[in-house]
């Protein structure tokens, strides 16, 4: 059974075995006046066709709200706002997903579904934009801007075609098999080194299309929560492992995540990260200075001038005339 409520509490979303879907409306007023629960209306009939996924986003700025349904087969959606009126769910695309592999996304209000080949968006009218992703997905969790994979375990070999379980195998072995040039984080260290099956563990940007962080941890994954940062009122993405083990994830600072992606020469994703991340215009210009300087180094005069100029009010002139 799949269960989702508004962050307000005012609605609450229920999918019975059968497909059946059933909405309650002003649960927040039976909570806090001790009354029994409202009487629910069915938000779609059954179909035999199970329910993999609910969720809903919040109310834009006219109101609107909707609940999103994910079957195996499809998505749906259907407005559950003060003036929606009573209809069917609507088909959003014929994708659907299995249990546990459907999330809503806070920040965009859309629904992700976690595929084999990608991670999907998908709006209340039309899908939006997808993020090509290989591998095998068992769960999708959703944390701020990313969206946490989860792959079903399987056992870590030196030869594995995923440079993820590769590096899990040297650590497990004692040797090293990385092949040359890898620069796979390693930042959950192997959690027992006493057994063969792992699972991998992959954070994505879905609005940035970039892999933040990617590992493995022994065994299989149990949960991925949200729990509070000791001596900091920060939430930070939690890994529970089957073999009991607790492994946080932390966000390194943006700026260092911007240094990153600059020595790596993917300018446009850092200037992307620091608008969407609310970087000042300083912050924004001095990426834009970086660059001008790249392109420069390349021989693209024309095109480190169209970022130079992006600095105008922040860098110096002087500095470009020199360049």
């Amino acid at each position: 059974m799949c269960i989702a409520l508004t962050s307000s509490l005012s609605h609450l979303a229920l999918a019975m075995g059968d497909g059946t879907v059933l909405l309650y409306r002003h649960f927040d007023q039976s909570l806090f006046s001790g009354v029994g629960l409202p009487k629910p209306k069915p938000a779609m009939e059954g179909t035999g066709e199970p329910v993999t996924g609910l969720g809903f986003n919040d109310p834009n700025d006219t109101g609107e709200m909707f609940l999103f349904i994910v079957s195996t087969t499809h998505v749906y959606s259907l407005p559950v706002g003060p003036k929606a009126k009573a209809q069917s769910p609507t088909v959003v695309d014929e994708i659907g997903t299995d249990l546990g592999c459907a999330a809503m996304h806070p920040t965009t209000g859309q629904m992700v579904v976690a595929k084999k080949e990608a991670l999907y968006m998908c709006g209340p009218s039309v899908r939006g934009r997808s993020y090509a992703y290989e591998g095998e997905k068992t769960a999708a969790y959703v944390h701020g801007h990313y969206v946490i994979t989860v792959s079903p375990p399987i056992t870590a070999t030196a030869d594995s075609s995923h440079p993820t379980v590769r590096n899990f195998a040297a650590r497990l072995f004692g040797a090293s098999v990385k092949p040359p040039g890898n620069t796979e984080s390693s930042a959950i260290e192997d959690l027992e080194n006493t057994g063969p099956d792992i699972s991998r563990v992959a954070v994505l940007d879905p609005e940035l299309a970039f892999v933040a962080w990617r590992g493995a941890v022994s065994g299989g994954v149990k949960a991925v929560f949200a729990a509070p940062v000791p001596n900091s009122t920060a939430l930070a993405p939690h890994v529970l492992t089957t073999r009991g083990n607790l492994v946080r994830l932390t966000e390194v600072p943006i700026q260092t995540m911007i240094q990153t992606m600059e020595r790596q020469g993917r300018f446009v994703m850092a200037l992307g990260l620091a608008k969407n991340r609310g970087v000042d215009e300083i912050g924004v210009a001095e990426i834009h200075r970086e660059y001008g300087d790249y392109l420069y180094s390349k021989g693209d005069g024309d095109g480190a001038m169209g970022q130079y100029i992006q600095t105008i009010g922040f860098v110096r002139p002087s500095y470009v005339i020199r360049k």
